[in-house]
Formats: C-alpha cells, sequence, structure tokens
C-alpha cells in the first residue's frame, strides 16, 4: 500500500495538490470468497494505522490504482491512507488488518528569491567571456523542505535582432547548483543568458534569468603606438636612462569595450657587426646604447641583426 505520483506511479514523500492523492493497492493474503471490497480511511501521518477517521470511502476488490478526490488537505500537515479489506459471506462478516502507506507531507509553497549569476562562480557574476563555453552558477533559493532539483536553460540572441533563441531547453541537473556547456556555433557578439528553475520536493517550481554573457573570442583592433610622453607624437631619438614613457591611440573591439590595457617595455641591443660598420661607435656606445619598445606595438619593425636578451 502506496501513495504514489499520478502519472510514474511511483511512490513519493511529497505533493503540492491539496484534493487529491492516488494510491496503490497491493493484494490482500486473506480468504477470497463472498463479496469483497476495500475501505479507506484518511489519516494524519502521526496517527496509528488502526485510528478511526472521518474521511473514508469503500473501493471494488479490482481495484489497484485509484485517485482519492475530493480530499481537504492542509498545507504543511503530513498524511497518510489506511486500507482494510471486507470480506461478507453468508455467515459473517471479515475485517482483515489494515495496512497503512506511506507518508506524504503537503507543500504548495512555490520557491522564493534566488539568483543566477554567468560564468563559473562561485562569487562573481561575468559580463563578457573569451570562450564559447558557457558557464552558470545560482543559488539563493529558499525553500521549506530543500530543493528537489535544479534544470537550466540557455538563451542567446544577437545585438542586431534582440530575438532571443534556445540553445539549450531546460535540463536537469538534479541538485548541482553549477553546469556548463560548449555551444561550438555561438558567434562573436551573441549575448547568452541562462534561467535555472528550482524546484520543491513536492514539484512546483520558480525559475531566475541571468543578465547575460556576451561572447567575445576575437581580439580588438590595435591603435598606434608611439614612444615619448606627447600625444600621437612618436620620437625617435632620446636621452632617458631612468624612465621611459609612451602613448597610444584607443583599441576598437566592437563586440565588447575595452577593460584596461597592459603595457609592458623591453631592452634590446643591436648587434655588434651593426655598430662595428661605423668607425664612431666603441664597444661601450654599443652596451650602453638600447632600444626600447612597446610589447602591444604590434606595427613595430625591427632593424635587421637586432636580438633580444
Amino acid at each position: 500500500m502506496k501513495i504514489t505520483e499520478h502519472q510514474l506511479n511511483k511512490e513519493i514523500t511529497y505533493q503540492y495538490v491539496t484534493d487529491k492523492l492516488n494510491i496503490e493497492i497491493s493484494p490482500f493474503k486473506s480468504p477470497n470468497c463472498g463479496q469483497q471490497k476495500y475501505k479507506w480511511y484518511l489519516l494524519e501521518s502521526s496517527a496509528t494505522c488502526g485510528a478511526d477517521s472521518s474521511t473514508s470511502g469503500y473501493l471494488p476488490i479490482s481495484v489497484t490504482r485509484k485517485t482519492l478526490t475530493g480530499l481537504k488537505l492542509a498545507n504543511t500537515k503530513s498524511y497518510k491512507i489506511a486500507v482494510e479489506k471486507h470480506i461478507s459471506t453468508k455467515r459473517r462478516k471479515v475485517v482483515s488488518r489494515r495496512s497503512c502507506s506511506n507518508a506524504v507531507i503537503i507543500d504548495n509553497s512555490i520557491p522564493k528569491g534566488g539568483w543566477v549569476r554567468d560564468g563559473p562562480g562561485p562569487i562573481t557574476d561575468i559580463n563578457y567571456q573569451r570562450s564559447r563555453i558557457v558557464h552558470a552558477h545560482w543559488g539563493g533559493f529558499i525553500m521549506l523542505h530543500g530543493a528537489g532539483k535544479y534544470e537550466w536553460k540557455v538563451d542567446y540572441y544577437s545585438n542586431a535582432s534582440k530575438q532571443k533563441r534556445e540553445a539549450l531547453s531546460f535540463t536537469n541537473v538534479g541538485l548541482s547548483t553549477n553546469a556548463r556547456r560548449m555551444f561550438p556555433n555561438l558567434s562573436d557578439g551573441t549575448n547568452v543568458t541562462v534561467t535555472v528553475r528550482a524546484y520543491t520536493k513536492a514539484g512546483r517550481f520558480s525559475q531566475v534569468t541571468s543578465d547575460g554573457s556576451v561572447i567575445d573570442t576575437s581580439p580588438p583592433a590595435p591603435g598606434k603606438v608611439y614612444d615619448g610622453a606627447k600625444r600621437g607624437k612618436d620620437v625617435k631619438y632620446a636621452k632617458w636612462t631612468s624612465s621611459f614613457a609612451a602613448n597610444w591611440e584607443r583599441f576598437i573591439d566592437q563586440h565588447s569595450s575595452i577593460a584596461y590595457y597592459k603595457w609592458v617595455a623591453t631592452l634590446l641591443y643591436l648587434a655588434l657587426d651593426y655598430f662595428l660598420c661605423y668607425e664612431y661607435f666603441s664597444f661601450t656606445d654599443f652596451v650602453l646604447t638600447i632600444i626600447v619598445f612597446m610589447l602591444i606595438d604590434v606595427n613595430m619593425i625591427l632593424l635587421p641583426f637586432v636580438y633580444q636578451l
């Protein structure tokens, strides 16, 4: 004898419906004679199996599965069903020992709160990403009896169309609070959002959607880089010995904004035979003569016979 989920016929311990219960009755080991029927009783789970109840009814003996309707089940209460077999013959009436079902808790609440963040987490929420692997992590859902499961869904849209399309339909991830998947067909500039459904153990859910992340796997288009402190002016020679100055034009990225710049100054020596071609260069001049350039200056063309330390 057990209380089951209506469609899957599996035993349950929570449900959100407050007016019916689905039961499954196993055959009783009793004489198979005379007129027979089942009698059921709705009991609170704390009651003994033999307790009386004002909510009861009869079922044909041929019934193995039945939906008991018209019940008044209170939210947060726990119930069970007791069933006994009645046998009537010309000589006597026999009532079998009762069989009790598992207890089921009524929970018709919906999860409250919750957040979904783009990225692998566990704390940060990214707005841009340099790969086509979509990560998400979530939490903060408030449920009376804890989570039953989570599902996640991935949608995407381009800045041009703004029309959302589905990359992944709702997929069960159990009790995991993060997920990831590769989507190789998503192009740069695509905005990806993740929606998470949090289910109670009774099966009700609420959903939250992330604010989205833009895919950008391409590098920015570089601007020109100039040696020297004067903006837009490139110096060829300088007498600096302990400092270096540079300036550059804005780099442009069509899919995401520039977050920050990094620059590196590197020291280079010209090859010795380059200087020996000129009588006015001594060996000391060669050692102390250096070239400094910007690592991000992709337009830099070095002289022949130049090597890096």
